[in-house]
């Protein structure tokens, strides 16, 4: 069996495989999660191949696609591709390319990303874009399956939102519609005395 990173985890690197019609705010009703294919493996690097305990220190050619750990020269394994998960993310959250920077606040060589956080924006993305861009090293790796979990149920709460704000508008419009249909339906005949 291969151990091997792709190296090419970006936004234009992913095929979408299904992706449900609706959204259900109940998680076992809402169908299969979206599927995402990686479709170049063309830098993948194969650790197999590598003693145990190789990590890397090259850079990859675009500033804006290197990882932390290349920018700042340190050891990388699998820091490029969450990384790239990382970038991939920004663009869903943000709608535009990240871009990382250290934190002028903290000014203690964190680093953050340059997008501004609304007050709309939830908590959570603050915390996991600190954690994933802020890797200390090779061997503590941020846990996907805890953030899988943790963004999952994020998800599913902000499509019970949403469904909820649409039902909302939905039953306003209904009520309204039916005000407005009202005024043109003739009154009911008095009964005849």
């Amino acid at each position: 069996s291969t151990f091997f990173f792709s190296n090419q985890v970006k936004p234009d690197n992913f095929m979408v495989l299904h992706c449900p019609t609706a959204f259900s705010a109940k998680k076992e009703s809402c169908g299969p999660i979206p599927s995402l294919m990686l479709i170049d493996f063309n830098r993948s690097i194969d650790l197999k191949l590598f003693d145990n305990g190789t990590a890397f220190v090259t850079c990859v050619p675009k500033k804006e696609l290197a990882c932390v750990e290349m920018l700042h020269n340190r050891p990388w394994i699998f820091q490029h591709d969450l990384f790239g998960m990382v970038y991939s993310i920004h663009v869903l959250v943000f709608l535009s390319y990240m871009t990382v920077c250290e934190d002028e606040q903290r000014q203690d060589g964190t680093m953050t990303t340059k997008a501004k956080f609304s007050k709309r924006t939830h908590d959570i993305w603050k915390e996991f874009f600190h954690e994933f861009l802020n890797i200390p090293d090779c061997q503590h790796l941020p846990d996907l399956n805890a953030w899988a979990d943790r963004l999952e149920l994020l998800l599913f709460e902000e499509a019970k939102r949403i469904k909820a704000k649409d039902t909302d508008y939905t039953n306003m419009f209904r009520i309204k519609l039916d005000t407005h249909l009202n005024q043109f339906q003739p009154a009911p005949p008095t009964p005849a005395t």
